[in-house]
């Protein structure tokens, strides 16, 4: 699984640096740059609705976010996770996506059984570049530290579960996406207000 998650790091650095005229190259309003620190963003639409093509790496300077093993490197490449969805604050304009945000994206994209196929670097639909680029950039919990990176990446939700639990997204490459609930440091995507 490591080596899907290189190899998924090399396709997403090569396709983005292609000058080749015929692939897409950003519009001014595919990127978004984050007032706050200047980071630059690109952005996709799929459907209706306009999402961060890759993740938020905002540090509050709070200490309840970090990089993965706490290299900074992985925070560039993966961005940040989050503790808690109150750790996370999306440039002005955007927020951390719904539940259902999240479902009308995979239902566009033909459902949450095939959606993941879809959401991964170098991904077509309708013979297009997705350009959704989501990793597995793992996760990190108080008792274990950083794991699941290259194997799994989970994404917050702004919504809970009948518990209060935290709605998250859990994606396996190659294997599936998966709506469920808990506690412990993840991945934001954000989307268009």
């Amino acid at each position: 699984m490591k080596i899907f998650f290189y190899l998924s790091i090399f396709c997403l650095i090569i396709t983005s640096c292609s000058n080749d005229d015929d692939s897409p190259q950003p519009k001014d309003n595919d990127l978004v740059v984050d007032s706050r620190d200047g980071q630059i963003y690109r952005t996709v639409r799929i459907g209706n609705q306009r999402w961060f093509a890759e993740n938020l790496n905002y540090d509050k300077g709070d200490s309840r976010s970090s990089c993965y093993d706490n290299d900074s490197f992985n925070c560039e490449l993966l961005g940040r996770l989050y503790e808690t969805l109150n750790s996370i604050e999306c440039p002005d304009g955007w927020h951390v996506p719904t539940m259902e945000e999240w479902e009308e994206l995979f239902e566009y994209l033909g459902g949450i059984n095939v959606s993941h196929l879809l959401v991964e670097p170098g991904a077509t639909f309708q013979g297009n570049l997705v350009n959704f680029d989501l990793l597995p950039a793992g996760q990190r919990a108080p008792q274990v530290g950083s794991r699941e990176l290259g194997n799994s990446g989970y994404y917050f939700t702004s919504s809970t579960n009948q518990n209060n639990l935290p709605i998250y997204i859990e994606y396996i490459p190659e294997q599936s996406i998966e709506i469920k609930a808990g506690n412990f440091s993840k991945s934001c995507r954000c989307i268009e207000d």
